[in-house]
């Protein structure tokens, strides 16, 4: 039987997932989607190509992932039977066929996240935001910002033991703003390094406390050690909110999050 590329966009709440790619002996959000894909199509053997990684705890808006399947169902059947089958913490929200020479994750430009912080513990966003009263300075964060813009060498915001061939991104966006009752990071990337979100937001906390100036970002940066960037921040609050497809035509929905953020 003829098979045909299908993308997918989902959305889901890693709070009790070992991230998004498949681990031995581990439970991932990866894991939880293709059993549903090989339960309906009677094949053990399928398998998905995500957009990207994300770590154990992180959580998405709009993850995209391609697998190439028999055109058993149409769209609209196979996103209400695999919604039907998924937990409830992840969401399949669209579902196209796309050109054999799509690939979710190497036609993909950009990457876009979004950390959240509340300043109040609210028992109805557990796991959801990162809980910080501290009153931070979005000036000198916002400063330090514009030193991450470009391409450059982020492996002082990498976790440590990581098979990496480089370190290299290119940060087209960074910028933090105050809403509601906390403030959000946004940042986006051609590409991400494992845990790099996450230690950015931790070192711009550092800043926006005054614990370090914003003329201390090229420094760290140039000393290309980990230990010389801030704690990472917890992953409960980071949201991967969007994947850019150029010149593909993939559809875009949006998804309330449900957060109050």
């Amino acid at each position: 039987m003829e098979l045909k590329r299908y993308l997918f966009c989902t959305a889901f709440k890693g709070t009790r997932y070992q991230g998004w790619q498949t681990q031995p002996n581990k439970l991932s959000v990866q894991d939880a989607i293709e059993k549903v894909i090989r339960t309906l199509f009677s094949d053990s053997e399928l398998s998905l190509m995500g957009s990207g990684r994300t770590d154990t705890g992180v959580h998405a808006t709009n993850q995209y992932f391609h697998i190439d399947l028999p055109e058993r169902f149409d769209c609209e059947t196979l996103i209400f039977k695999m919604n039907l089958m998924l937990p409830g913490d992840i969401v399949i929200k669209s579902c196209q066929i796309v050109n054999e020479d799509f690939h979710a994750r190497f036609s993909a430009t950009s990457r876009s996240y979004i950390y959240y912080i509340n300043k109040s513990k609210n028992p109805f966003l557990e796991n959801e935001v990162y809980v910080f009263g501290k009153k931070l300075d979005l000036d000198k964060i916002n400063e330090a910002c514009q030193f991450l813009l470009g391409e450059q060498d982020f492996k002082s915001f990498c976790k440590s033991r990581t098979n990496n061939h480089h370190f290299r991104c290119n940060i087209t966006k960074a910028y933090w703003v105050e809403e509601n009752n906390g403030y959000q990071f946004h940042v986006s990337a051609n590409r991400f390094l494992k845990g790099m979100v996450r230690a950015l937001t931790g070192t711009l906390i550092n800043v926006g406390l005054g614990d370090l100036e914003p003329e201390a970002l090229p420094e760290i940066i140039k000393k290309r050690d980990r230990k010389a960037a801030g704690r990472s921040a917890p992953a409960d609050g980071l949201y991967l909110t969007d994947v850019e497809y150029p010149g593909w035509n993939i559809k875009k929905i949006n998804l309330e999050q449900g957060t109050g953020k």
